[in-house]
């Protein structure tokens, strides 16, 4: 998938771990932190959270901030965007017996330990776990999936990987429905501090 992203996007294959930064980083938690109640769904104590982590929290933080997808009359959860997203499992989870019971058919990341001190970190795609040096990675090998292969983003989350499409690494597709107004406001905001 790297390749594949890097030989039809070059100018923007690295975006993510350039754009990431512990700056950036943090104003994402502000602004995430005036939509809600992040913590909460992702099970951190915000007293633990050290300088090395703000980024990886707010990563995973994303769909907390911006709104959950809708199909139909159904509106995903906070919850159930985070999942879609990203997995958290504790150590020793049962990797093959995990990617055989997987229901998630669309690419994501996954987590075990813990999110402020993962023990392994995968890219999820069709039952296969890729490893990934970092968090960070995992989500750009993840967004660089979707997009290689032309996948939808999963409904529930689909503003955070829209996020990462149009604001992160700037690829705006002409062919898509517009940036939705979650999107254009977090732009905003980010662009504001």
């Amino acid at each position: 998938m790297e390749q594949d992203f890097r030989a039809l996007f070059s100018e923007v294959a690295d975006k993510l771990c350039l754009v990431w930064t512990t700056k950036f980083a943090e104003e994402v938690l502000n602004y995430e932190s005036l939509q809600g109640r992040w913590h909460t769904y992702l099970h951190v104590d915000t007293s633990k959270v050290s300088d090395d982590n703000r980024s990886v929290v707010a990563l995973a933080a994303l769909p907390c901030a911006l709104p959950s997808g809708r199909k139909g009359k159904k509106r995903a959860s906070i919850d159930e965007a985070l999942a879609s997203y990203m997995d958290v499992q504790p150590i020793g989870t049962n990797l093959p017996k995990y990617l055989e019971d997987i229901t998630n058919k669309q690419p994501y990341v996954l987590v075990t330990g813990s999110l402020l001190e993962p023990s392994q970190v995968f890219t999820i795609v069709e039952r296969r776990a890729l490893v990934q040096p970092t968090v960070l990675k995992a989500v750009d090998v993840c967004f660089k999936t979707f997009y290689v292969l032309n996948l939808s983003y999963p409904w529930q989350c689909a503003s955070t990987w829209e996020f990462l499409q149009k604001v992160i690494y700037g690829l705006d597709d002409s062919g898509r429905k517009g940036t939705s107004s979650a999107v254009i406001a977090m732009r905003t905001a980010l662009k504001k501090a």
